[in-house]
């Protein structure tokens, strides 16, 4: 076996080429030992493009709690297996001592939706809201993905708009009916 200080007195009297040569030497005798990268780069490297891409997983999964409208992933049996802070909120959406179950009235469209395909929108009734949830399947998965929105103001906005149109109506019919009970003349 070598001695280490009679070695380190060597390594001591190279130059500095010899020393990068002995380097480079070594670094290739590692990665021969080793299975290469497959993006070619150096350890370090990879290892920083490696935190950069975890840190992007790490908010792109944060991006559905974020939401401020529902978001929910369920089975087909109405067990739920992800819903964000804003679907806990609406209240009646979850059942169960665990709410982790879909309220009755959405849990059975579910197997309706997979065996139709379509896209399905279902009104939800929860207090004085409307919400208006997509159930939507994804290609390949036997969940369904569920997604929420306040439709509270544009539902009374629809309401304001019909009744205010049969009001016009009413009026309108009102002065026909007057126009032709009119014994004199009458002109426009």
């Amino acid at each position: 076996m070598l001695n280490p200080s009679a070695t380190r007195e060597q390594r001591f009297r190279k130059t500095k080429a010899q020393l990068i040569d002995e380097i480079i030497s070594l670094e290739n005798a590692f990665l021969r030992s080793k299975p290469p990268n497959r993006s070619g780069a150096p350890l370090r490297a990879k290892a920083g493009e490696r935190s950069v891409a975890n840190q992007e997983l790490a908010q792109l999964a944060r991006f559905p709690s974020e939401n401020p409208n529902p978001v929910l992933r369920a089975m087909p049996d109405g067990a739920v297996l992800y819903a964000n802070d804003a679907a806990i909120a609406v209240k009646g959406l979850l059942v169960g001592r665990k709410r982790n179950r879909l309220s009755r009235k959405i849990a059975k469209f579910l197997p309706q939706r997979l065996k139709r395909r379509k896209p399905r929108t279902e009104l939800f009734a929860s207090g004085d809201r409307l919400y208006a949830l997509a159930l939507t399947l994804v290609a390949g998965e036997t969940y369904i993905n569920i997604y929420g929105r306040d439709v509270t103001d544009e539902h009374a906005a629809r309401q304001a708009l019909v009744a205010a149109k049969e009001a016009s109506a009413a009026a309108e019919a009102t002065l026909f009916d007057a126009i032709e009970n009119i014994s004199d003349g009458f002109v426009l």
